[in-house]
């Protein structure tokens, strides 16, 4: 499919149906799917690419025995950003619609033939955009699929409704699985007690997207703001060794006049700090708020 086949209607109805989990199956034909794959696929992609690169800083690597389970596959987009990230190796991909796992295992087998089919053997599970789906039902499912993985990586949208249900989610699991990411400690977490903030990052937009025409049609047609790719996610494994760290930078710094506000999640809590701008802009913070991030957890 080409960009000038974009169906626009058509992905506005379907974005609107992501939001009610009565729907079922939306992915009502293989137009669809190629439709979203080439526009919201895209995005998640830059959403994952963030994900994985930042575990792969951390020194983060899969054991070589897991398969991928991508369960609520959609297009298959975080299977085909974690092979790019880490290789191809065994995965299974489960959506409620057929036609969405086929469409996927076609995107993956063309991507990375070398990878392959398999149903049984310890799992890393991938979950992308699934909370707004779940009913009772399919969440309990869920959860029985997450509790019998070796480690999960899970990304969703970055609002405080989505971090808010992911550390739920965290503390329900913290004393089956290391937290390997996003927090820097092992302990409950403080964000209840701080209602002024919320654990989200913001995703690397690639800088072509800014200069490229059918982005702008995108942004317009969609009312998207391309500049802003909030995320919040987690990732677990069971028996991790997880370094600590001093803190991690939530959201964007904040500009101010000859200084940057920051929120820190540490232990101890989530703080509140300036630092001047001189001291930003040797850190990398002035040029690149993502890259400051990653640099404070590598210092």
């Amino acid at each position: 499919m080409q960009w000038s086949e974009i169906d626009w209607p058509a992905l506005r109805a379907l974005r609107e149906r992501f939001l009610d989990p009565s729907v079922g199956d939306y992915w009502t034909s293989l137009s669809l799917l190629e439709n979203y794959d080439l526009t919201f696929g895209e995005r998640i992609a830059w959403k994952w690419d963030s994900v994985l690169n930042e575990l792969k800083l951390r020194g983060w690597k899969p054991e070589p025995d897991w398969r991928v389970v991508d369960w609520g596959c959609g297009t298959g987009r975080a299977t085909r950003s974690y092979f790019a990230a880490f290789g191809p190796t065994r995965y299974k991909l489960s959506d409620l619609s057929t036609r969405a796992v086929s469409f996927a295992e076609s995107k993956v087998r063309d991507e990375f033939p070398q990878a392959k089919l398999a149903e049984s053997g310890p799992y890393l599970l991938l979950l992308s955009h699934v909370l707004n789906e779940q009913s009772g039902e399919s969440e309990a499912e869920l959860l029985k699929t997450i509790e019998s993985a070796e480690a999960i990586v899970w990304v969703e949208p970055g609002t405080r409704e989505h971090s808010d249900r992911l550390i739920a989610l965290r503390e329900r699991l913290r004393d089956k699985f290391s937290i390997v990411a996003p927090c820097p400690h092992q302990g409950a977490c403080a964000m209840p007690n701080a209602p002024k903030a919320w654990c989200h990052n913001f995703a690397t937009v690639p800088k072509h997207v800014f200069h490229d025409s059918r982005w702008g049609t995108f942004s317009k047609e969609l009312a998207i703001d391309l500049r802003s790719l909030p995320l919040s996610f987690l990732v677990l494994q069971r028996n991790a060794k997880v370094a600590p760290l001093p803190n991690r930078i939530l959201g964007r710094p904040k500009r101010m006049k000859g200084s940057y506000k920051l929120v820190l999640c540490r232990e101890g809590g989530i703080e509140m700090v300036q630092i001047r701008s001189k001291d930003a802009r040797q850190q990398g913070l002035a040029k690149n708020p993502e890259f400051f991030k990653v640099l404070n957890l590598r210092n």
